[in-house]
Parts: C-alpha cells; sequence; structure tokens
C-alpha cells in the first residue's frame, strides 16, 4: 500500500509539474506578444504622427500653389517623422482654391519573441487626410471691414482665380463718393466684431489684439459706432471683406464673404471722416481657423486642417 500510495503522489507531481510547465509556456508566449504588440502599436502611433505631418504639409502647399509634387513632399515629411515608413499613396483631390488631400504610408514592425511561434514580422499602415480652402470660422479678426469692390482690391481678388500673390501697396479712403461697395458710408468701417456695442476703448482692444470671438464666413457684422485716432502700423493684421450693407445706423449689417490677410502700411484715422485711409498690401497666407467654407471668397487666405484618418473617412467632412 505505501507504494502505491508513493507511486501515486509521484503521478500527482508529475501532472502538476505538466500544468506548470504548459502554464509557463502560453504565460511566456503571452507576455512575448504582449511585448510584441506594444512595439507595433509604437511604430503605430510614430506613423500617425508622420502622415499627420505630411499630409498637412501637402495641403498647405496646395493652398498657396495648385502645381504640387505631392509624393515628393509626402515622401519628405513622413522620412523626417519615421525613417523606416515609406509612402505609399500621395492623392489630391483639387476643387479651385480648395480640396483634400490623403497621404497613405507603412512600416515594417520586427518582432522579437513571437518568432519562436513563426511569426517574425508585420506591417503597419495609416492614412491621413487635410482639408484646405477658405476659412469657415476664425478667431483674431481686427475690426475694420473693407470693401471687396473697391477697385483695387477688385482686381487684386482676381476672381474667379483667386490672387496669385501679395498686392502693391492699396490705400483705401473712407470717401462717401462711389469708388466701390454700394449703399455703405465708404471703401471701410469699424466693426464691432464681438457684439459688445462699447465705443472707442472696445475698438482699440480689438485692433491691437484681435477678436476674441469666432466669426463665420459668409456671416454678417455689425459697425462699431466708436472711433480711435490711431493704430499700430507695420503690422499684420486679418481683417474681414465685405460685398454690402444691410440697414441703417444702429441697426446695419455688414454682409462678410471673405477674410483677408493684409500689412498695415500706413493710416490717417480720427480726423474727418472724409481725410480718413488706410494703405495696405493684401497677402496670401495660411492661417489658423476651421475649414471650409463654400460660399467664402478666395482671398489666399486659407485654412488647413485633418479631417480624416484611416478608416474614419467622410468625404463630406474633407469639402466645403
Amino acid at each position: 500500500m505505501r507504494v502505491v500510495r508513493v507511486a501515486r503522489r509521484e503521478r500527482e507531481r508529475g501532472a502538476v509539474l505538466v500544468i506548470v510547465c504548459v502554464t509557463m509556456v502560453a504565460f511566456i508566449g503571452a507576455t512575448a506578444f504582449a511585448v510584441d504588440l506594444g512595439s507595433a502599436w509604437e511604430s503605430q502611433r510614430r506613423l500617425h504622427t508622420a502622415t499627420d505631418a505630411a499630409a498637412l504639409a501637402v495641403a498647405n502647399e496646395y493652398a498657396a500653389n495648385n502645381d504640387v509634387p505631392c509624393t515628393t513632399v509626402a515622401d519628405s515629411f513622413v522620412d523626417a517623422n519615421d525613417t523606416d515608413a515609406e509612402v505609399t499613396a500621395c492623392e489630391p483631390h483639387e476643387n479651385g482654391g480648395s480640396g483634400y488631400v490623403t497621404v497613405s504610408a507603412e512600416r515594417p514592425v520586427d518582432f522579437h519573441f513571437a518568432g519562436v511561434f513563426g511569426i517574425d514580422s508585420t506591417d503597419v499602415s495609416s492614412s491621413t487626410t487635410a482639408a484646405y480652402g477658405s476659412p469657415l470660422a476664425v478667431t483674431g479678426l481686427r475690426p475694420i471691414a473693407v470693401c471687396v469692390y473697391f477697385p483695387p482690391v477688385a482686381e487684386w481678388l482676381n476672381e474667379p482665380d483667386g490672387p496669385t500673390g501679395p498686392s502693391e501697396p492699396i490705400e483705401i479712403p473712407f470717401t462717401k463718393e462711389d469708388l466701390g461697395c454700394e449703399n455703405t458710408p465708404g471703401n471701410w468701417e469699424w466693426l464691432d466684431i464681438d457684439a459688445g456695442g462699447g465705443g472707442a476703448n472696445e475698438l482699440a482692444y480689438d485692433l491691437r489684439n484681435g477678436s476674441d470671438e469666432s466669426v463665420t464666413i459668409p456671416g454678417v457684422i455689425a459697425p462699431k459706432t466708436g472711433r480711435v485716432s490711431s493704430v499700430d502700423d507695420d503690422l499684420q493684421y486679418l481683417v474681414p471683406l465685405f460685398n454690402l450693407k444691410e440697414g441703417t445706423g444702429n441697426n446695419s449689417l455688414y454682409h462678410a464673404v471673405g477674410v483677408v490677410t493684409v500689412k498695415l502700411l500706413a493710416f490717417n484715422v480720427g480726423g474727418s471722416q472724409d481725410d480718413d485711409s488706410f494703405t495696405f498690401i493684401l497677402t496670401p497666407k495660411t492661417i489658423e481657423g476651421t475649414c471650409c467654407s463654400e460660399g467664402a471668397l478666395d482671398t489666399g487666405t486659407k485654412v488647413v486642417n485633418i479631417c480624416a484618418v484611416d478608416d474614419d473617412f467622410d468625404v463630406s467632412r474633407c469639402q466645403p
């Protein structure tokens, strides 16, 4: 009987040892897979960063110039962020001054532990789409509305193709003569962008700092009744362009149809309205904002946003 009990214990110990060995193998295998999957996840994240950077860079190029070597630009930015990655596609979708571009890339990931199970490596991929076009919503607007029909401004806008570069210095008088927008009291006007009423102090603040409120383009903006006697010159401003005025006095609204980046060269404000004027250089530029506006004027001022990543692609989010 003693011999039988000893033999039984030995069999039980052997069974436990087998279970322990099998469990250890499974545990080591799971750990190996976890380490390799972590490496794959880190590689995937790095690749996402690379395609994000590349798509934004290519979209910025298209915002400024439609004649862009798509793959060349994408290759440069993907390689700068992930030297093991390779661009598999760079697909632009142009629509005049707006559009979107998709950059796709992939990279190999070598497994260090999963090879014992016959899995030596895998490929990870990433795809990012960035849209570019006229701003749909912006902050930081300066409270100076400029008439789109003032002849030098209209000429620079070069509709329907859009501006081709910076303008010559353009002096825009406030004169009430018919030199531009039809029913407005001048070719430019002070605006109440924050809709806060106020007067000269708030106007001066918005001139220095830009409006804190987000403005939708196209949209309507009320005029400001206050006036200022000085403006900081030699600065780059973002100002709205309007095509007509609706109503009169405190009930009037200016129809903003676009925004334009301007460099303020000179000004004469605070005296007689008939003598007031601004001198601007209008400049195409990419700015921060929300893309993209379907009805806005192409002023050369564009925004670029990521609109889709990998399988989360809805073309309607990438079109104005």
